[in-house]
């Protein structure tokens, strides 16, 4: 998740004081619930119309590397989904520390993408790629969370 991991830090050191002011976003639950989707998929965060075209690059940069991980024909396909969905439309939040090593949690949304990761110590990682037009509900890190950590 290194790559992710960069990239998503990239953006959020790029953003101006205004922009974080949307972005950072401490009262948002560090995890999608099950049954929460459709509700979620409204904007939180900064904007990808609020960014400037160079953060737009990155932003896209950032999904684009979690797609990388599917088969090239399935990454191709999402990457051609959330295109056709949108770029406009992406927001991006971040909440925790802004420290590799501390405990954060990030969050890109759209209508037709949803990408959480979750870190509480900059080791141990959780995260996750979903098309929120083809979940099917079950929210695995949730599921993980409560069953394998205590969650604050």
């Amino acid at each position: 998740m290194a790559p992710q991991q960069d990239l998503a830090r990239t953006l959020l050191n790029s953003l101006s004081d205004e922009q974080k002011e949307d972005a950072f976003r401490p009262d948002v639950k560090s995890e999608i619930r099950r049954g929460l989707l459709p509700e979620i998929v409204q904007h939180t965060g900064v904007s990808a119309k609020n960014l400037s075209p160079e953060q737009r690059v990155v932003l896209f940069a950032i999904i684009r590397s979690y797609a990388e991980t599917l088969r090239p024909s399935l990454a191709d396909a999402e990457m051609k989904r959330i295109e056709l969905a949108g770029l406009e439309n992406l927001s991006f939040m971040w909440k925790g520390n802004t420290k590799t090593d501390r405990g954060h949690y990030y969050r890109i949304q759209g209508p037709a993408v949803l990408i959480e990761f979750h870190t509480r110590d900059g080791v141990h990682l959780h995260s996750l790629l979903r098309n929120p037009q083809r979940d099917f509900g079950d929210d695995l890190l949730q599921e993980h969370l409560d069953h394998h950590h205590e969650i604050p």
